[in-house]
């Protein structure tokens, strides 16, 4: 397997640039974008620390902002469908987020940790996330490009 060229091209300058290789490319433009997701996702609930709305809204937008920077993402047609896929997934969890905030919105600190705790649609949807980035990953590999999403 072979690095995508454009992690060599970001470790090279410290920045993106473009190459032949679009898929590469493509990948390497996801990756940076999981990447972020995640890390903001996880600095919005501190480990120990008792589960807020703040947290959960900061791990919504985090998410939302993913979204949107998928979206703009233009994947080259060898992996068209498990973008479509790691869109689709990622949309539904926004709507879904933005549901479960609007129906809790009126519940005390407890009531809401305990809607959160008891929220399986919303974990179903997260476990959905992660199937969709190891389809892009299996696929990346079928191209002999290793890549971690970190979704």
């Amino acid at each position: 397997m072979r690095f995508g060229s454009a992690a060599l091209c970001l470790a090279l300058i410290g920045g993106a640039c473009s190459t032949a290789d679009p898929v590469g490319d493509y990948l390497e433009s996801v990756r940076q974008i999981t990447l972020e997701m995640r890390n903001e996702s996880i600095a919005s609930i501190a480990d120990g620390q008792q589960i807020t709305r703040a947290g959960i809204e900061g791990v919504i937008e985090a998410r939302q902002r993913g979204l949107t920077a998928l979206q703009a993402v233009d994947p080259p047609q060898d992996v068209a469908p498990e973008h479509a896929a790691l869109v689709r997934v990622l949309a539904e969890l926004s709507t879904a987020g933005e549901a479960f905030m609007a129906s809790t919105s009126q519940f005390d600190d407890a009531q809401f940790e305990q809607a959160v705790l008891a929220a399986v649609d919303l974990d179903a949807i997260v476990a959905r996330i992660g199937t969709a980035c190891i389809a892009v990953e299996r696929r990346a590999s079928d191209l002999g490009i290793a890549v971690d999403l970190a979704c």
